[in-house]
């Protein structure tokens, strides 16, 4: 059975349509906002999660699912994946780790 995650729902393909694990309904069907923040997305514009990030084509934050989050560079010289997008807010990070240095 093939899985997947959309916007970080879990997701799987039943009788040939992508559909959310929990309930079965396709993704068409329930365009979910991020699983993470809960913003919603609107069409042709960038991961609301992120916005717009200079020198950047395309871009997803893997709405709390750590491997699925990637950035493609304008340039294409370099892909970036399987990161956390971490949010300034977050005080489950210790503000002098060395994971917060390496966000900031």
């Amino acid at each position: 059975m093939a899985t997947s995650y959309f916007r970080g729902y879990p997701t799987k393909v039943i009788d040939g349509e992508w559909c959310y694990t929990d309930t079965g309904v396709k993704i068409t069907d329930d365009l979910r906002p991020c699983k993470k923040c809960g913003k919603e997305y609107e069409f042709n514009a960038p991961d609301p999660c992120l916005g717009l990030l200079p020198g950047v084509a395309f871009a997803c934050c893997g709405h709390g699912v750590q491997s699925e989050a990637y950035i493609q560079f304008k340039n294409s010289s370099v892909r970036l994946a399987n990161f956390i997008v971490m949010d300034s807010n977050d005080e489950s990070i210790p503000p002098h780790s060395e994971t917060a240095q390496q966000a900031g």
